[in-house]
């Protein structure tokens, strides 16, 4: 008999304490820059945070701004307006408007003479009457001018230059000192605020410089010719009452000693441990806590960094999340069993990788097997859950094409030879179909050639066996591809398609063959995405890709029947080529790396949080019965159907559910109910339907957005003659809270 939940549901609603944040967003867990070298900051000392903007990574210049904090460490500020992508560009916090000054760089194609403004939200650009020519160069804030003070730098024609400019907030200009460094490019500089004096150290001309000097307002005055070795793109920055000095290039490569600055000499501060060798790296003091920040830089083994250093009390400390680095086209799957996520390869900057990395609880760590496979990327990986394995096959390293098969189990690789093996190629899809309990292959690009594989293959944990669909979608690559454990079918969207580019049909593998699905809504056709099943939401979510506009960040979720866009409030950046998965030990999507000019070490959670549950609590009572009832019910999902059932129900007898707001537990012994208690205080009751030994009730819930989190109390008084001297019994209780899918 059907229920109004109109009259049912807000009775709840006075003591909800209820969140409209209760539907599905992404949230982040792992928050890293991009890899990059080249880039600006400055210490915003009012809003006590280093901003960072642009540089290069090992595929494009940058555009982006990033806030470091003290309190809540990296966030994407994700501005309105953005200066045009720069490197080797220059950046100065002007304490006295604060405001952060960029100047310069080059912005991929010409070296720029552009200013812009921070101002701790957004970036302006100005048009100052005056200005330094277009140069890449080097500034810092001059406490005594109350100016921020740039210096020499290099034009567009390789010359170096020795001019010095100041900024006064509205316009720039020229000094003419009587004291003047010489020309020079990637020097360092730093307010040195114990003194009011701006320093400058080394940089490059024809060779490598290591000339100290410092500015007082007026005038340049040279420092003792010993100190650090000569060298250029280092950096500087003002902690513990000197201004300290990390890294750079000299005649002998790059480096990473520590020296610091009391205002008449240098001296090297030793200690372990310090950040590895680097140049192109920022420094930004940290006024607040008397220390410094140091985030990235290049070094030729590593390519490209991410890492983050503090230096307070003459100490060096990581402050880098554990994570992969920039893992585009790595393979990755969920293991339900340990609830660890199991990445493997891709592109690291500068390499390809070889790194085995586990997920666990928000927390990434790296394992040091004692096999495992060669390094390679565009590889597929799956989760055997019949065998209790992760299966990965496939992949690209330069001119090696791989048709390897490798098995996960026990902390350790282990190398497979089956009888028969697919062809070697990459961009092809691997899933576990549960259907068939065999790991499925499809398609990719051929290894050595352009030619897309159009074959599938299934593995049953010793041998690859090539099937024969009727049908088939045509060869592709870089598709992705999820089993729906809901509908018993693997699905498969995308990719690109070697004549006619992004595809955007959605096929399904049922019954050993693939059908072609129609639905009324899609995704723009795309590649590079990623897909994973929500089993608590019962939904295939899919992000990103690239699609004829670019690198995109929609999320879209598709329902059996059709594909829906969703609108979050929050999303990871645009990207190709990152790993997802559904992670079982806590119910969310996860998604991790990918691409967009650069590689990304990110790791986001896509969910409900928190999401609709079903709380079961107190005991049922039997009276002379063998068998206590037992009251379930199917999650409180807003616009969808609700079930309760109650079992076992005698037959004729039947069964009331009652609706509350508060949980409540009223032994019933005085009553003749004996054992049995009253754990809600009911509001409503409706009638269950008797259907051999149980009895449900069923009814919709509304899709309405203010209801998320509503909170209802439930328990079945289940007849039952001669059980006690009431003849009726009681169930446990259970505690509903509503969310949105």
């Amino acid at each position: 008999m059907p229920v109004s939940v109109r009259r049912l549901v807000p009775l709840a609603v006075p003591l909800v304490a209820a969140s409209l944040a209760a539907q599905a967003d992404w949230h982040t867990t792992v928050v890293v820059p991009k890899p990059r070298a080249v880039h600006a900051s400055a210490y915003d000392s009012v809003r006590d945070e280093v901003v960072v903007f642009g540089g290069n990574t090992n595929s494009g210049v940058q555009n982006d701004t990033w806030i470091w904090s003290p309190a809540s460490g990296w966030r994407n500020a994700r501005p309105t307006t953005n200066p045009p992508a720069l490197r080797e560009h220059a950046m100065a916090f002007d304490s006295l408007r604060s405001e952060v000054v960029l100047f310069g760089g080059w912005d991929g194609s010409q070296v720029t003479g552009d200013t812009w403004l921070w101002n701790g939200t957004d970036w302006r650009q100005v048009f100052p009457a005056n200005s330094p020519s277009p140069r890449m160069s080097t500034m810092g804030f001059d406490p005594v001018l109350g100016r921020v003070i740039l210096f020499g730098g290099e034009d567009a024609n390789a010359t170096r230059i020795a001019e010095t400019w100041s900024w006064d907030g509205t316009n720039w200009a020229q000094h003419s000192p009587t004291n003047v460094p010489p020309a020079r490019v990637d020097h360092a500089m730093a307010t040195d605020w114990g003194r009011g004096e701006v320093v400058l150290f080394g940089g490059w001309d024809n060779g490598f410089l290591r000339d100290t000097w410092t500015w007082n307002g007026s005038d340049w005055t040279a420092g003792p010719a010993v100190g650090p070795s000569a060298r250029s793109e280092h950096a500087m920055a003002y902690a513990g009452g000197e201004v300290v000095l990390f890294g750079g290039h000299s005649v002998s490569g790059r480096v990473s000693d520590t020296w610091g600055w009391n205002g008449s000499a240098w001296t090297i501060r030793p200690g372990t441990p310090f950040p590895a060798l680097r140049e192109e790296h920022v420094m930004s003091e940290l006024l607040s806590t008397g220390g410094l920040l140091m985030f990235g830089g290049w070094d030729t083994a590593k390519g490209h960094t991410a890492d983050t250093w503090t230096f307070a009390g003459g100490r060096w400390t990581e402050l880098t999340p554990r994570a992969p680095t920039g893992s585009g086209t790595s393979a990755a799957d969920h293991d339900p069993t340990t609830g660890a996520t199991l990445l493997f390869g891709g592109y690291q900057d500068q390499q390809v990788s070889a790194q085995t990395w586990l997920y666990v609880g928000g927390v990434w760590s790296q394992l040091n097997p004692a096999t495992a496979p060669p390094a390679r990327a565009e590889a597929a990986m799956a989760y055997d859950r019949v065998r209790g394995e992760f299966v990965l096959f496939g992949g690209v390293e330069g001119s090696n094409q791989y048709n390897d098969t490798w098995v996960f189990r026990g902390g350790n690789w282990q190398q497979r030879t089956p009888a028969q093996s697919p062809p070697a190629r990459w961009g092809h899809v691997m899933v576990f179909d549960e259907t068939s309990g065999t790991t499925l292959l499809f398609s990719g690009r051929a290894g050595g050639s352009s030619n897309q594989l159009t074959d599938t293959w299934e593995w049953d944990g010793t041998n690859w066996m090539q099937l024969a669909p009727a049908t088939s979608p045509a060869g592709r690559e870089d598709p992705a591809m999820a089993y729906d454990p809901v509908r018993g079918e693997t699905l498969l969207f995308g990719g690109w398609v070697q004549g006619s580019g992004f595809s955007a049909e959605t096929w399904a593998f049922r019954g050993g063959n693939w059908v072609q699905l129609s639905p009324a809504n899609w995704p723009t056709a795309r590649s590079e995405h990623t897909m994973a099943f929500d089993r608590v939401r019962e939904r295939l979510v899919l992000f990103g890709g690239q699609d004829s506009t670019g690198r995109v960040a929609d999320t879209w979720e598709y329902d059996g029947s059709d594909w829906f866009q969703r609108s979050t409030a929050h999303a990871p950046e645009p990207r190709e080529e990152a790993i997802m998965v559904f992670d079982e030990a806590v119910g969310e999507v996860v998604l991790a790396v990918g691409w967009d000019v650069g590689h990304f070490t990110d790791t986001w959670h896509f969910g409900v949080r928190p999401p609709a549950s079903v709380t079961a609590f107190g005991t049922s009572c039997s009276g002379s019965l063998p068998n206590a009832p037992e009251l379930t019910a199917s999650l409180p999902w807003l616009g969808e159907s609700m079930e309760f059932t109650a079992s076992p129900v005698s037959n004729p007898g039947g069964a009331v559910l009652l609706f509350g707001a508060a949980r409540s537990n009223v032994a019933l012994d005085p009553i003749g109910m004996v054992g049995c208690h009253l754990y809600t205080s009911p509001l409503a009751s409706a009638p269950m339907v008797v259907n051999g030994s149980s009895a449900s009730l069923s009814f919709p819930l509304p899709s309405t957005p203010s209801l998320v989190g509503v909170v209802l109390v439930n328990q079945a008084a289940v007849l039952a003659a001669g059980a006690n001297p009431t003849g009726v019994l009681a169930t446990g209780g259970l505690e509903l809270a509503t969310a949105l899918k």
